[in-house]
C-alpha cells in the first residue's frame, strides 16, 4: 500500500493541497487489487502527504 500511496502524491508540488478522494482513486487505479478500506487508505495518504510535505482536503464524502 505504501508504494502505492507516492506516486499521486509526489505528482503535487511541495506545499501543496492534495484531495483525499481524487489521491485514493489514483491509488485504487494503481493498484486495482489493494483490499485495503478508504478509512484505511484515507490514514496512509495523510500520514504520507505530511512526510512529504504536502497539506490534505479532506474531500472524501463530497
Amino acid at each position: 500500500m505504501l508504494r502505492a500511496t507516492r506516486p499521486p502524491l509526489l505528482s503535487a508540488p511541495f506545499g501543496e493541497t492534495v484531495s483525499i478522494k481524487a489521491t485514493i482513486a489514483a491509488v485504487r487505479q494503481l493498484g486495482p487489487d489493494l483490499t485495503e478500506t478508504d478509512c484505511e487508505l484515507t490514514e496512509r495518504v495523510m500520514f504520507e502527504a505530511i512526510f512529504l510535505g504536502r497539506f490534505v482536503a479532506f474531500d472524501l464524502h463530497e
